[in-house]
């Protein structure tokens, strides 16, 4: 009884403190453009993607649906993001995210013998599916910069463990398919994004994966990013990513990947009415 109330004393503190009158002008490089790892969403209609970077849409409501396009046929995704700051200039804003994958149909493609066979022939998967649910609370400390706390849990909905499935034992790998022999993982991290000098723009984040099997499986991720603005439709994003954890027989004790993207961006345009010619 004590432990519920004083989660329901946590939570009302939080959402007191989301809609508290503590304002100031956020810049959001015209309109909300290019940041996703804070809790705002873009403005309706504009519509964001990469070369690996998931498909963003601004939505109405202050909501975002995003979908790796490209993966969704092998692996079908999506994931709408959700803001709940009632004024949109407060310094704190909350945000929440939902999610799915159904990785079902890219592992067993996976799983032949030869030429692009990772999984061995024998082991098809069986229906997999994994919905993710985060919250985000991101502090404006600077009208250009920002940093969000985000704490999320992940699930395997069908609870269909995977148990043949064999451990890739790489740090980068790890931690995105743990779910598939575990009925839930958790996530928490920190962010901090913003612009500096108008072009260049900066995002890192430092990410906590655990794993609770028999002795809690944890991988520390970070994920430090540069970006050059050359308009409001396109950019270059390069940065990498390096993890470290405790993985069964994870020979290496650190990893790092080079990343590099190409991102840009465009309005849906409204469809112009036809009008009806009528002749006297």
């Amino acid at each position: 009884m004590k432990k519920n109330i004083l989660l329901l004393s946590l939570f009302v503190f939080l959402v007191n403190i989301a809609l508290a009158q503590d304002t100031t002008k956020i810049e959001s490089s015209k309109d909300n453009v290019w940041f996703a790892s804070d809790a705002r969403t873009l403005k309706p209609k504009r519509i964001e993607s990469g070369l690996f970077a998931p498909t963003r849409i601004g939505m109405k409501n202050n909501m975002e649906f995003s979908i790796h396009p490209i993966m969704f046929f092998i692996m079908p995704n999506a994931r709408l993001k959700k803001n709940w700051t009632i004024n949109p200039n407060s310094k704190l804003q909350v945000a929440s995210e939902h999610g799915f994958t159904f990785p079902t149909l890219l592992l067993n493609a996976f799983a032949r013998s030869g030429t692009g066979g990772v999984l061995p022939s024998t082991q098809k998967a069986p229906p997999i599916l994994t919905l993710k649910n985060r919250v985000v609370m991101s502090y404006f400390y600077h009208k250009n910069h920002a940093i969000s706390l985000r704490a999320g849990i992940e699930f395997n909905a069908l609870q269909s463990m995977y148990t043949d499935f064999p451990q890739i034992e790489l740090l980068l790998v790890y931690p995105r398919t743990a779910t598939y022999h575990n009925f839930y993982t958790g996530e928490i991290s920190m962010a901090f994004s913003g612009t500096i000098a108008n072009k260049l723009g900066y995002d890192g984040d430092i990410k906590l994966f655990l794993i609770p099997d028999n002795k809690l499986t944890w991988v520390f991720e970070w994920n430090p990013k540069v970006y050059y603005h050359f308009s409001d439709k396109f950019r270059i994003m390069a940065g990498a990513i390096v993890s470290t954890g405790n993985i069964p027989h994870e020979k290496a004790a650190v990893r790092a990947l080079p990343v590099l993207d190409l991102q840009f961006s465009f309005l849906r345009q409204k469809k112009a009415k036809r009008t009806k010619k009528t002749f006297k």
